[in-house]
C-alpha cells in the first residue's frame, strides 16, 4: 500500500442519523509494472448502525 498506514483517507467518512458510515481510500503499488499501470486506486466502505 502506497504511504502506509499514512496513505489511507478517511476524510468520506461521517456520522448521520445514528449511522456510522465508515469510507476509506488509499493506492496500491504493483511490484511488477505492465504498460506504466503500477498503481490502482481503491475506496471501500461500509455502514454501521451506532449502539444506543
Amino acid at each position: 500500500m502506497k504511504g502506509g498506514v499514512d496513505g489511507l483517507d478517511f476524510s468520506g467518512s461521517r456520522v448521520e442519523d445514528g449511522k456510522l458510515y465508515l469510507s476509506v481510500r488509499y493506492t496500491l503499488e504493483y511490484e511488477f509494472r505492465v504498460f506504466d499501470g503500477g498503481e490502482a486506486q481503491f475506496e471501500q466502505s461500509v455502514c454501521s448502525r451506532l449502539w444506543e
